[in-house]
């Protein structure tokens, strides 16, 4: 059996219960947003015996590979969520990456030199398998209900959540979430409707994408090039992705025309002047794009979230987007279940500590702002205690609660780490 064709996946679109009763219903998580990093949130805290109702206004996954660099700690979560397997399994794995300049290898680097880890450090997956494999997984968890077709047009913070206005093919409706967590991309609509903004930098320089079914006997590597003689005074990168399609990323200038560029005529040539033109292979997808490196000034919006790229969006060239994105649910879900639970300053999933002792309770003294150093390490576990901003204090505690001082190591509210 081959695999399903993500890309062309449909979903149905129910009419919800909401629109034939006046009553507004009541759903402890509700997430905007059915991509990567919203599905994972969903997973997580579903994990954690917490109900979610999805949220999206589409009907269906990514077209084209978009992401497709997932990093090794990127897989140890999808691992604790019972997908990361099936991930490893379709994905091309690597650790080594080379640069060159213009024709000539000038660096190559192992990012697992080490043998006996259980993952590899990277692995290329097109973003619709993700989503895919994602979505399956939530499909299969009873504590988790998908929408499509129900965009959010509105949302109103309460004292006690937030009122949520959902629109859909026959109507719009009203609920309320304990809490709300915005996956919905850079561009997010729940960010906007609350008056907030990303701050940082927006890079003057354009990109084209060209996905390409080859086959060809390159090793499973990272390939980078500086001012190459097939794309002079520019950049190229090479990624290998599952089914015998490569992403080749041509770097084109600030004054490349987007609506030119992705033209066959256009992009043809290039493609010729890397592979040769005796290769043989065909356009799967096409794109242009730039980057940003942004951020909000904080992810905590009373009783609203922001995760993944609604929160921060970073260079791609790293591959730390998705990754960075993907990471995000250790954050988001662990906030959640602490708000759901409704305990305070200790959340219900930080273990016990031995009789006797008490956890100590910090207030984040940190001032509002970029972060300018990471603070060290701890060695064990993490404590959310409640500043008197209101925003949740990580605080590391030692392995053995063995004094009542306190945690001698840094600490950083959510809206700062």
């Amino acid at each position: 059996m081959g695999d399903i064709n993500y890309q062309q996946v449909e979903f149905a679109y129910a009419r919800p219960a909401e629109l034939d009763s006046d009553a507004v219903a009541r759903h402890p998580v509700v997430i905007v947003g059915a991509g990567p990093v919203g599905l994972s949130t969903a997973l997580d805290l579903a994990r954690q015996g917490i109900s979610t109702l999805v949220l999206d206004d589409d009907c269906r996954l990514s077209t084209g590979s978009r992401a497709i660099c997932f990093a090794k700690r990127t897989l140890d979560i999808w691992d604790r969520l019972g997908v990361g397997q099936r991930m490893v399994d379709k994905g091309v794995s690597w650790n080594v990456g080379k640069v060159f300049f213009r024709d000539e290898e000038i660096w190559r680097f192992d990012l697992l030199p080490e043998a006996g880890h259980r993952r590899p450090a990277f692995i290329n997956l097109q973003q619709y398998y993700v989503e895919g494999y994602l979505q399956e997984a939530v499909a299969a968890e009873p504590l988790v209900q998908t929408r499509w077709r129900h965009r959010v047009s509105a949302v109103e913070p309460v004292a006690d959540g937030v009122i949520v206005t959902v629109d859909t093919p026959d109507g719009a409706y009203r609920l309320h979430a304990d809490h709300l967590i915005a996956c919905d991309g850079a561009r997010s609509p729940v960010r906007k409707m609350l008056g907030q903004e990303s701050h940082g930098r927006s890079f003057r320089d354009r990109f084209l994408i060209a996905d390409i079914r080859m086959t060809a006997d390159f090793p499973p590597e990272r390939w980078f090039w500086f001012d190459p003689p097939f794309h002079p005074n520019q950049s190229v990168l090479l990624h290998r992705q599952p089914d015998n399609v490569w992403r080749v990323d041509f770097q084109l200038g600030w004054d490349a025309d987007p609506v030119e560029e992705v033209k066959p005529e256009r992009v043809l040539p290039r493609l010729r002047a890397l592979f040769g033109d005796a290769a043989e292979f065909t356009l799967e997808w096409v794109s242009i794009y730039t980057f940003s490196c942004l951020r909000m000034d904080h992810f905590r919006q009373g009783r609203v979230l922001f995760a993944g790229d609604a929160a921060h969006g970073v260079s791609p060239f790293a591959r730390a987007g998705p990754t960075a994105a993907c990471r995000t649910p250790r954050t988001s879900p662990g906030s959640s279940r602490w708000c759901c639970a409704g305990t305070r300053p200790t959340p219900c999933w930080i273990p016990t500590p031995p009789s006797g002792s008490t956890p100590p309770t910090r207030t984040c003294s940190i001032p509002p702002g970029p972060r300018t150093s990471s603070p060290p390490r701890a060695p064990s576990a993490r404590h959310f205690a409640t500043p008197c901003c209101g925003s949740p204090v990580i605080t590391a505690l030692p392995a053995a609660w063995s004094t009542a001082a306190g945690c001698p190591y840094p600490q950083r509210c959510m809206d700062h780490r």
